[in-house]
């Protein structure tokens, strides 16, 4: 269909079912804010029944097919995410960095590593704070061993008088570099966090790695970055997993549900400040 056409149609005129080009960005705006009018018994439908009938069948397909990414569909499908199997650990200075990377070896305490963790971690990925470069996680490596040391056997110098505490050695067969490094966002240095080897292959950004526990997280984060990006842009309507629409309203993202209400508000800076809060918050929507 010529998009031209698409977009050229007088809602406040064509009333023809026929001619409606779904789905055009104005047919749904007019369809969506005749359902959040305050009382509809004052505005006017902007189109007849049968017509608004078959807007509303179509928000149902596009709620089936919209945002779908085949490349990578199946494999999200298939993973089992109840396993996580990275650990991703923090390396704070650059001494520390250089020993871990000549050394194929990570060491944390071994108290922040709980033992039921050692059978599912299969990679290390070192997040990048404090150093020279901007921080992000550039290598990764798999897990050969895991050992037991003390802290003062570690050829390091200690920011802390705990010689003594027994250290987690994660031996790795050698360090690669992702293709692109991860930029740190809306994520902490501190103690190791867990995430899927396909999410460290796939994730642009590190509150990705962090917040996506699903294949709906998946889709639900990926769509939030597609209408983001095109936030200016129409048409400026976006489904999440078949129960909700996304759509920005001046400086504000409108959350939906599939028969156009209005079930959430909050500020697009939001999600350019905490983008893992809006990626939980709508989640959350989903499960209700």
């Amino acid at each position: 269909m010529d998009m031209k056409y698409l977009f050229s149609v007088n809602v406040d005129t064509c009333n023809d079912p026929e001619e409606i080009p779904l789905l055009s960005s104005l047919h749904m705006k007019a369809y969506l804010d005749y359902l959040h009018a305050p009382s509809q018994d004052e505005v006017d439908a902007p189109f007849d029944a049968e017509t608004m009938d078959k807007v509303k069948l179509e928000l149902y397909r596009l709620a089936d097919t919209y945002g779908e990414m085949p490349s990578i569909k199946e494999q999200i499908d298939t993973l089992d995410w109840s396993v996580q199997e990275v650990l991703v650990g923090t390396v704070r200075n650059q001494e520390q960095l250089d020993f871990c990377l000549k050394e194929n070896i990570y060491y944390v305490p071994g108290r922040l590593v709980p033992l039921e963790k050692d059978g599912d971690i299969t990679y290390i990925a070192l997040h990048e704070e404090g150093l020279d470069g901007e921080p992000c996680i550039r290598y990764y490596g798999r897990v050969l061993a895991l050992d037991q040391a003390k802290r003062h056997i570690i050829p390091v110098p200690m920011s802390r008088d705990n010689g003594n505490e027994n250290y987690l050695l994660v031996r790795v067969k050698e360090w690669l570099k992702l293709d692109k490094p991860i930029p740190i966002h809306d994520t902490y240095k501190g103690k190791p966090r867990y995430t899927k080897f396909f999410l460290l292959q796939h994730c642009n950004r590190s509150y990705q790695l962090f917040c996506i526990r699903s294949a709906e997280d998946y889709h639900t984060c990926a769509t939030v970055i597609h209408a983001y990006n095109h936030r200016c842009f129409s048409p400026n309507l976006h489904v999440i997993g078949g129960k909700l629409v996304l759509r920005t309203e001046g400086d504000d993202f409108v959350v939906m549900n599939e028969h156009g209400r209005l079930v959430d508000r909050f500020p697009v800076s939001l999600y350019e400040k905490h983008p893992s809060s809006v990626i939980f918050r709508l989640s959350d929507l989903m499960k209700q």
